[in-house]
């Protein structure tokens, strides 16, 4: 048995899947935000941020704009929504099915503090909450006004509505750069837990191969 052969393909399959920078719902997103001025507006998919607990939390997708940081939310459900802001749950209906999922609000706040935590430089940011759902859903949600609730056709109508600057052009790259390191550190780290559990498994393989070589003998 080529163990080595074995393995180092299992290693490839599992980093290139964690490379890949897309998911089911990259395409539909790319084209609505397609809209915004890409000079104002940093499109950042997949943002990875430690929060003060050390723990990595998943932004959706940022926009890095001259006007504060948007943190959007696409919830990818048909049919009906019923929730309120201080839901732990939100009810979903679709064709008489009725499901429950994490209220969204509640994912985007730990994002944002991420984000502060890891922007804690730049106190003066605004942050902005958006759940964007798929344009058919109806929506019955109850929610205060720090977090825009939508559908997705009005999505860059609604962040072109903010005009007031909030971040300078040079601090927007440098903000940019810093959020796309943090990112990277954290494919880096998880390259390296899959390569260590690679190992691991390797190890286990080799002790049974011997195993069963000494009872065949």
């Amino acid at each position: 048995m080529d163990l080595t052969a074995k393995t180092k393909g299992v290693k490839e399959e599992v980093l290139a899947k964690l490379q890949e920078p897309k998911n089911i719902l990259q395409n539909w997103k790319s084209q609505e935000l397609g809209q915004l001025d890409g000079s104002l507006y940093y499109k950042i998919s997949n943002v990875m941020a430690k929060d003060h607990c050390e723990k990595w939390i998943k932004i959706d997708k940022l926009i890095l704009s001259d006007f504060g940081i948007y943190v959007i939310n696409f919830i990818r459900k048909k049919g009906i929504i019923y929730g309120c802001d201080e839901d732990y749950c939100w009810i979903n209906n679709h064709n008489g099915r009725v499901d429950e999922f994490p209220n969204p609000i509640y994912q985007n706040r730990r994002g944002i503090n991420a984000l502060k935590n890891l922007l804690i430089e730049y106190p003066h940011i605004h942050y902005h909450s958006m759940i964007a759902f798929l344009n058919k859903t109806e929506l019955y949600i109850e929610a205060k006004p720090n977090t825009e609730i939508c559908h997705v056709k009005n999505l860059v109508g609604i962040i072109r509505k903010t005009t007031e600057f909030n971040i300078a052009p040079e601090e927007k790259n440098r903000i940019y750069k810093k959020i796309r390191r943090q990112t990277t550190k954290y494919k880096i780290e998880r390259q390296k837990i899959i390569e260590a559990l690679i190992h691991r498994n390797r190890k286990r393989m080799l002790r049974e191969i011997i195993k069963k070589s000494i009872k065949t003998e």
